[in-house]
């Protein structure tokens, strides 16, 4: 039994939102559906991740034809926000989901992230802060892994609307609670097939 399904019983007020919307154009192949874990999708791996520790999980997709959208699942479906391009669209919808809690995000294509990372992220959040986030390997703030506050859904979207989509950008220039990962490499995203052999 791993450690995410040994604490399952403190489970947090806040919506896990795993994002599988994303095109996967570099990797060749939907990187949702791709098996790094012993058959394991990484949605199916990733919505499990969330699930030990938050109330609510649910799935963000591009459109409502997804194929995430048709498929018998315990877990609901958002679709992201029309016209707005990259993951931001997909926080966009969690927030407004949320309805005033926390947003706990996950990309569905961090194949190394495990209960330790997820619970250190939960365990340091600053709910009076934008919102709490892990400081990559690069020295930036990680904006895939994080949690978002409701008080930073106005400003995100005036953000959006400015122009300035980039959710990384966001929490460079917001006041944020920026935390060091233990393990910087568990913060790693597929992005190409060689990324499947070097992880």
């Amino acid at each position: 039994m791993n450690r995410a399904c040994r604490i399952r019983g403190v489970k947090r007020n806040i919506l896990g939102l795993v994002l599988a919307g994303g095109k996967s154009e570099r990797f060749g192949q939907d990187k949702a559906s791709f098996a790094f874990h012993d058959g394991l999708r990484q949605v199916d791996y990733a919505t499990r991740l969330l699930d030990a520790f938050c109330e609510e999980v649910a799935v963000s997709v591009r459109n409502p034809q997804s194929r995430f959208a048709s498929e018998e699942s315990r877990y609901p479906i958002l679709v992201d926000r029309p016209g707005i391009k990259g993951p931001v669209s997909g926080v966009l919808s969690g927030l407004e989901e949320a309805k005033g809690r926390g947003l706990f995000v996950v990309a569905c294509d961090m194949p190394l992230l495990d209960a330790s990372i997820a619970l250190r992220l939960l365990t340091q959040r600053d709910d009076n802060s934008l919102a709490t986030c892990y400081i990559a390997s690069d020295g930036k703030p990680e904006p895939l892994c994080a949690i978002y506050e409701p008080s930073c859904l106005p400003l995100l979207e005036k953000a959006v609307e400015s122009g300035q989509s980039s959710l990384r950008r966001f929490l460079m220039d917001g006041d944020v609670a920026r935390i060091s990962c233990r393990k910087p490499e568990f913060l790693a995203s597929l992005n190409t097939q060689a990324d499947v052999e070097r992880l």
